[in-house]
């Protein structure tokens, strides 16, 4: 194929100026039978042949050219707009720096002493997400951008939810399992991240949630700004009290497992778990 494309091209730059020679040479050639209205057509005829030839010559190299050209554009540019993510459990040393970045974003974000005993109870209650930002050729910036909470929970746990005794911030350790199989239910919360990321985040959860509702288990949660119930409602979240998906505030709620965000909406293919990247997150240092 490439070598029929460039004998239509060398035909096309040899035929094109030859019409054009031929029309300028018309009349020392003597050749006065041809309307001059052919002559014309003649001439853009072999013009137009000429530029298409030209160009089938400049897009053929360009063509051949086109391997290293993407891969700079991946090396150079790419890189630094698809940055690497990955997600994982909070480990007990990450836990200050994660309840600073829920204060942040939550005036009842829960205190780091609970934090510490929900961990101790149940490892994996926290995931973090990070992003790896490339700051020069041999360094690069680790920074915390997203994180919710999965807490498997008792049925005291759930009571106490229902009766309104507890919030998703004052759970008592005893309210946690510490085996998740023997889980009545789960509570889902503190879901935060950087707008960039987001999608990542938001599709983990989504992940996550289906896999526990294939276990016939409830999911809780409870929105306290508008934005949160507008992500909830999207995720099929729906009021104990009267099944409405129009949430209120700070009103408990739970997911729905006929009404669960639709699968694989956003599947950032860039996402990586904790355990295909390893990452050294205890060194608060390492995070901003």
């Amino acid at each position: 194929m490439p070598t029929l494309a460039r004998e239509k091209t060398a035909f096309r730059l040899g035929f094109g100026p030859a019409l054009l020679i031929l029309h300028a040479l018309k009349a020392e050639l003597g050749i006065t039978s041809i309307p001059e209205f052919w002559w014309r057509a003649l001439a853009v005829a072999g013009t137009v042949l000429t530029i298409i030839g030209i160009l089938s010559e400049v897009f053929s190299r360009t063509k051949e050219a086109k391997e290293p050209v993407l891969e700079f554009i991946n090396s150079v540019v790419l890189r630094r707009v698809n940055l690497p993510l990955w997600y994982r459990p909070a480990e007990f040393a990450e836990l200050p720096v994660l309840q600073t970045f829920y204060a942040q974003w939550f005036d009842n974000a829960p205190t780091l002493e609970i934090m510490r005993a929900w961990h101790g109870k149940y490892a994996p209650s926290f995931w973090v997400f990070y992003s790896q930002t490339p700051r020069a050729q041999f360094n690069s910036t680790i920074k915390l951008v997203g994180s919710f909470k999965l807490l498997p929970i008792t049925e005291e746990a759930v009571e106490a939810l229902l009766d309104g005794r507890v919030t998703g911030s004052t759970f008592k350790p005893e309210h946690i399992c510490s085996d998740p199989d023997r889980a009545a239910a789960y509570y889902v919360g503190d879901l935060v991240s950087n707008s960039r990321y987001s999608g990542a985040v938001l599709h983990s959860l989504d992940e996550k949630c289906r896999d526990l509702l294939n276990t016939g288990r409830k999911i809780y949660g409870r929105a306290f700004t508008k934005k949160g119930a507008r992500v909830m409602k999207n995720r099929g979240f729906v009021m104990v009290s009267n099944g409405s998906p129009n949430l209120n505030l700070r009103e408990l709620c739970v997911l729905d497992p006929d009404l669960l965000y639709p699968d694989a909406i956003v599947s950032p293919r860039h996402i990586r778990t904790g355990q295909q990247r390893a990452l050294a997150a205890s060194d608060s240092s390492k995070l901003s």
